[in-house]
This record gives structure tokens, sequence and C-alpha cells, in this order.
């Protein structure tokens, strides 16, 4: 298997998702963190559960896609360099409240993600690599409600809630999207010889035309920004396509 062509839909799509995996191995501690700090203010014994389920099923991510970087290092990629700084900073430079807001605002695009690569089937391809996309795209949805969830305990529901968890998003959206471009086109340089123009423009179609897999994130984006928003009602919609694809590449049920 080549990490540069493991998705049948080609170079462009195989590397969107090698520079999601980036991410993950920083991230899923970033999101750990930022729940367990406030996880004692949740009096919930169903709502405490889930925030264990949570921490378990993200260590377990941040673990596969360490492994996953390391596959990508012994193939000849050159990682180190690429920028992960938003989730790499010093965990006591942002305030708490401001890393949930966070986490909250990145639980709902992963799950948004998640949802869309679940249903379209934009990750096939290596039997390995499809099952680990599906097996975490399938705990994220899972596990989509819990941080909005320990939210609500520890910041409520009223007006600063609301303006906080926006501004996270916010936050969250100006540095993630440029990191992942800016990933995505360096991983796509070390594989292509100049000039690239007509694989960047590939990769504008994939993200943003069709098939758009940053394009049909929009519904769910905006839907973010309902005051009344909450995860448990997509959740509930998800059973069913989360037991379609366990049964289907035989990945064990998370109970």
């Amino acid at each position: 298997m080549r990490f540069a062509d493991w998705n049948r839909d080609g170079m462009v799509a195989s590397h969107f998702f090698n520079a999601l995996s980036l991410f993950f191995p920083a991230g899923e501690k970033f999101f750990i963190h930022s729940v367990k700090c406030f996880s004692g203010q949740v009096t919930d014994p169903v709502t405490a559960a889930a925030v264990r389920t949570f921490i378990a099923q993200e260590a377990s991510h941040s673990n596969q896609h360490r492994r996953y970087l390391v596959a990508m290092v012994q193939q000849g990629y050159d990682i180190d360099r690429l920028d992960i700084r938003m989730f790499a900073c010093p965990l006591g430079s942002v305030k708490p409240v401001w890393r949930l807001a966070m986490t909250v605002a990145m639980e709902h695009f992963t799950a948004s993600l998640s949802r869309s690569l679940l249903r379209a089937g934009t990750v096939d391809g290596d039997p390995d690599l499809t099952k680990l996309w599906h097996w975490h795209a399938c705990e994220e949805l899972e596990h989509q409600s819990v941080a909005m969830d320990v939210y609500r305990h520890a910041v409520g529901t009223g007006a600063r809630a609301y303006w906080l968890r926006v501004a996270g998003a916010l936050r969250v959206s100006l540095n993630f999207l440029p990191r992942l471009a800016a990933n995505l086109s360096a991983l796509l340089a070390q594989d292509l010889p100049r000039p690239r123009s007509v694989c960047y423009l590939q990769a504008l179609r994939y993200l943003w035309g069709k098939p758009g897999v940053l394009r049909i994130l929009i519904p769910d984006f905006i839907g973010y920004f309902r005051p009344s928003f909450h995860p448990d009602t997509l959740r509930e919609r998800d059973r069913a396509l989360i037991a379609a694809v366990r049964a289907k590449l035989e990945i064990p049920d998370a109970g």
C-alpha cells in the first residue's frame, strides 16, 4: 500500500485524509484534556459514563493515527515540518473554557465529516485504511454529544454560553481550515513534479466542487450557530447508519 494513492479516488483524496490524520494525535489529546477539565462538574451518571467512553475512544484514535503517521514516515514523507500548532500549543496557554468551546466545535466538525464519509463512501481503497477511517467515523458519531453535554453542565445554555460557543467555532475555523489546506498542499508537493497547478485545481474541486467533501458540510456548519443546536438531534438519525457500517466492515460495536 502506498499512502499517495491508497484511496480509490486518487492522490488528492488519499492525501486529504492523510492531512487530516496529521491533526489527530495532538488533537485528540487536546479534546481529552478539555473535557476532563470540566468532567467533575457533571452530576448526571449517564453523561459521566459517556465521558469515560469518550476519553477511551479518543485515546484509541490518537494511538491509531500515531501509528498511521509512523507508517507515512517509513514511506519517506516529511511530516515533522508540517503545521499542527493549532493543537500543539501548551494547554496552559489557552483558558480551559476556551479549550472546551473549541472542542465542542471540532467535535461537531469531525462528526459532520464522519457522517458524510459514511454516507457518500468517500473513503474506499486499501482495506486496512478504509476500515480505520470507518471505525473512527462510527465512534465520532457515537460520542458526538459528549463535549456539548459537558459544556452545558460547565458553562450553561444562556447568552454567554452561546456567544462563547460561536466564538470558539470561528476561532477553530480560522485556524484549522488554512492549516488543513496547507498540509494537503505540502503532502501533494512531496509526490508531484513541478508544475503542480493542475493537481491543486483538482484539490480545489475535490474540496469545494464535486464531490466537495468540505462543501457538503456547510449546512451542518451553519446549523451549529443556532442557539438551540445540540448534536443529540443528529445522533438519533445516525444510529442505523453506524450499525450498517459496522456490520458491513465487521467493526465490533463500541458497547
